[in-house]
């Protein structure tokens, strides 16, 4: 009991009472945020009892990886501030890979 009274006194300064979700809906992202959001949500759903969401998502996050780490998908890995508007536009993007 005590060890559980120290982590949350230790945690409590890292709590914000209130937290707004921001909306993400069609804006570009760094891709280590996926990497973290994923991550996160890995992490809270073990917290919440569910003892197989790694087993559940291992194959996406092997693949996530994967792409974090190879060199023919660093495009994908460009800070979204550093591109012009041409390389923000969707349509450009997929010409781009084609």
């Amino acid at each position: 009991m005590a060890d559980a009274e120290g982590l949350t006194s230790y945690l409590k300064p890292y709590v914000l009472e209130s937290v707004m979700i921001p909306n993400y809906a069609h804006k570009s992202f760094p891709f280590e945020v996926l990497s973290s959001a994923l991550d996160l949500a890995l992490h809270y759903e073990e917290a919440h009892g569910n003892r197989q969401i790694r087993d559940f998502c291992s194959q996406m996050v092997t693949r996530l990886k994967w792409v974090g780490e190879r060199d023919e998908f660093a495009f994908l890995r460009v800070d979204p501030k550093k591109l012009t508007l041409e390389e923000l536009d969707p349509f450009q993007f997929v010409e781009g890979l084609i």
